[in-house]
C-alpha cells in the first residue's frame, strides 16, 4: 500500500515553496558596499581632504587664483583716490579726510570706530600745519578689495617721520574707500 501523502496545512510547508533566501554577505563584499566603506578606504579620503584644504589655505595666504595685478584704469583711479586723501590731510580739511574712510574701517590699533576718529580730529587740528607726500611703491588686488602700499613723509611743525603705509581699499558707493591701514 502507497504511502499516503499528508494534507497541506497553513504551517506546512507546500511542495511549491520559494527557494530559501541567500545567505549574508561575507566581510569582505560588506566592506565594498559604498554604505560602508573600509577603514583604509576612509584614511585615504581623509588625507585626500586634507589636502585639498591645504591648498586651499595657501591660495587664500597668498592670493593664488586670484587676479595678480590691478587693472591700469582702477590703478590710477586708486591713486588719485590716495593723493587726495593726502592733500586732505595736508590741508587739514578734516571732514573731506575722515570721509576717505569706509564706515566699516577697523583702526589697527584695536579702538572703536568713534575714538580713533576723536583722536584723528585732533591730531589734524592741532598742528599749524601738515605736510604730507606719499611716493606709490604697489598696488595688489586682496580678498576684499586692493592693498596700495607707498611712501609716506609726512612733517608738521612739532613732528615728521617717513614710513611705509599699507592701505587695503574696497568700492563703495562707487567710491574706493579705506578699509584698514598699516604703518611699517
Amino acid at each position: 500500500t502507497p504511502a499516503a501523502t499528508p494534507a497541506a496545512t497553513p504551517d506546512a510547508p507546500s511542495a511549491t515553496a520559494s527557494p530559501p533566501a541567500a545567505p549574508p554577505p561575507t566581510p569582505v563584499e560588506r566592506a565594498e558596499s559604498p554604505a560602508e566603506p573600509d577603514l583604509d578606504s576612509l584614511r585615504r579620503e581623509r588625507e585626500s581632504l586634507r589636502s585639498q584644504l591645504d591648498r586651499l589655505e595657501t591660495e587664500m595666504e597668498t592670493g593664488a587664483g586670484e587676479p595678480t595685478a590691478v587693472p591700469a584704469a582702477t590703478e590710477a583711479e586708486i591713486w588719485a583716490r590716495v593723493e587726495s586723501w593726502a592733500r586732505a590731510w595736508s590741508t587739514q580739511a578734516i571732514d573731506e579726510y575722515l570721509a576717505f574712510y569706509s564706515a566699516r574701517f577697523a583702526p589697527d590699533d584695536g579702538s572703536s570706530r568713534a575714538a580713533w576718529e576723536a583722536s584723528r580730529r585732533e591730531r589734524l587740528a592741532t598742528p599749524s600745519q601738515i605736510e604730507v607726500t606719499v611716493s606709490l611703491l604697489g598696488m595688489s588686488p586682496a580678498p576684499t578689495g586692493v592693498e596700495v602700499r607707498f611712501i609716506q613723509a609726512y612733517r608738521s611743525d612739532a613732528y615728521r617721520d617717513v614710513v611705509t603705509k599699507t592701505l587695503r581699499m574696497a568700492r563703495e558707493d562707487g567710491r574706493w574707500l579705506i578699509l584698514s591701514e598699516q604703518t611699517q
